[in-house]
This record gives structure tokens, C-alpha cells and sequence, in this order.
């Protein structure tokens, strides 16, 4: 696992809608962290592990930035963040998933990169299992997020929850 400091580089802010396109930010955002975790040389099972990590991690960026006091506010973050990092694990491929957070004035950022040229995709709007434990994932994050899109080659996701 590599950890560095990320920036934001494009500009635009977008409404509550999901979109093709690169993960958008205010260029005045502050950084959260970056981490690229390796798929070739983790042990069997780690992957479960990793979503629980980072939301550890997102919480301290949260505490440090002295953002999103609400438990509320703080909760759906790490339920967007935690989505993300699962379905990059689940259906990502490729050596790495990388997963980035910031901030905005407005908003928390989160990017999860998996290297799937098929591309995220909601599930159907009710699973044919009402218990299933699978499938509800990009539902929440368009209902919690203010915006939320895919990158153009369909390798990353990104999300835009407020603030609080």
C-alpha cells in the first residue's frame, strides 16, 4: 500500500446527477490522501479488510479538517466510501484499486479506481431478493451524494457527498 497527499485538478461542480467524466472539484480543494493498493500481493481475503481501513483513514482526514461534525453527515460519508472501495475490490481488475478523497468548500470528494473497462452500473431498482446482500451500492451513493459519474474509460468512480 502506497499513501501520498492528492490534489483536485478540475474545476467544475456539478448537480445531483450521475456522469461520464473525470471526477470534478473545485481546483481550490485540499487534499485528503491517495492510496494504491495492490491486488498481486495482498493475502487471501485482505480485500474485506480494506473498505474498514479507509473509512478509518477518511474519518481522520474528516477530524483533521474539522469538517462534517454531524454524525450524520460523517456516517454518509463513510457509507459512500466504504461502497466504492467494496465495488472496486468486487468487480475492479488490474494490479491496483486506488482510492482518493478531498474537499471542497461544499463538498468531501471520493474517487475509486479499479481498472474494470466495464464500468459500474446501478443494479435493477429492487433486487429480486429482497434480503440479498449485493446490489443496493450505487443506489445509495446517488441518494447520499450530491453528484456522483464514472470516469470516461469507465475505470473510476467518484462521488461528491456534501458536506453536511
Amino acid at each position: 500500500m502506497s499513501v501520498k497527499p492528492t490534489s483536485c485538478p478540475s474545476p467544475s461542480v456539478l448537480p445531483n446527477t450521475r456522469r461520464t467524466g473525470p471526477a470534478p472539484c473545485d481546483p481550490r480543494s485540499e487534499p485528503g490522501f491517495e492510496v494504491a493498493l495492490s491486488r498481486a500481493t495482498r493475502p487471501a481475503g485482505v480485500d474485506r479488510v480494506w473498505p474498514g481501513l479507509l473509512r478509518r483513514a477518511g474519518n481522520a482526514c474528516l477530524d483533521e479538517w474539522g469538517v462534517c461534525e454531524a454524525e450524520a453527515a460523517r456516517d454518509d460519508f463513510g457509507l459512500l466510501l466504504t461502497e466504492l472501495v467494496t465495488n472496486g475490490f468486487q468487480h475492479g481488475h488490474g494490479p491496483t484499486v486506488r482510492v482518493r478523497v478531498w474537499r471542497t468548500g461544499r463538498h468531501l470528494g471520493i474517487e475509486v479506481a479499479g481498472s474494470s473497462p466495464a464500468g459500474p452500473s446501478p443494479a435493477p431498482a429492487a433486487p429480486a431478493d429482497p434480503l440479498a446482500e449485493s446490489g443496493r451500492g450505487l443506489h445509495l451513493v446517488g441518494a447520499f451524494a450530491d453528484a456522483w459519474g464514472v470516469s470516461p474509460d469507465r475505470t473510476a468512480t467518484w462521488c461528491l457527498p456534501p458536506l453536511g
